[in-house]
């Protein structure tokens, strides 16, 4: 009887270590894997759309920059909202132009970013895990003492390009989408 109860404890002991250790590399996978939250997201206000053969024209453009994966065209509105693939980020500047050369007005452009926040040098890393934007804060404002290290946001705001080629968003607004993994 002695015997057997040794046994049974002896794998219970087992099982229980590798339920540890699964629920390790586990936790250690989830907390490396890239930001999916949805995708980033270019919102343009454009001038002079009048028919579908115009948006059409436009939505040609806009598809041919780099890591546009979707446009889609409110001709009433004149609103545009085109989905990004992966970390290729097209600037204002490319996203004006092409505009300009449908043969339309370029009005407000916004970025909608989502990504993992790193308080420590104010940046944003986008959903490839790979991609880093520096997020500057417009003038007179301060970014919120709630915002936590390495918790997701998707982040609204004007992105520009500095004179060393990186990105920088100017931020409008910030919205928390996932508490930070480190913080329980």
């Amino acid at each position: 009887m002695k015997q057997r109860l040794l046994n049974q404890n002896g794998a219970i002991s087992i099982f229980l270590a590798l339920m540890v250790l699964v629920l390790t590399v586990s936790m250690a996978a989830y907390a490396s894997t890239p930001v999916k939250e949805g995708p980033a997201v270019i919102k343009l206000q454009v001038n002079g759309l009048a028919c579908p053969f115009c948006a059409y024209g436009l939505e040609k453009k806009l598809r041919a920059l780099p890591g546009v994966a979707d446009v889609s065209i409110d001709i009433n509105n004149g609103r545009v909202v085109m989905e990004i693939k992966g970390s290729e980020i097209p600037d204002m500047e490319a996203v004006r132009k092409a505009v300009k050369k449908a043969g339309f007005t370029p009005g407000t452009v916004e970025y909608a970013l989502v990504g993992r926040l790193n308080r420590e040098d104010g940046t944003l890393r986008i959903a490839d895990g790979k991609t880093v934007i520096l997020l500057r804060f417009e003038k007179g404002k301060k970014p919120d003492k709630s915002l936590k290290d390495q918790a997701i946001y998707r982040v609204h705001g004007v992105l520009k390009r500095t004179s060393d080629g990186t990105h920088e968003l100017v931020v409008s607004s910030i919205e928390a989408i996932e508490a930070s993994r480190s913080s329980g």
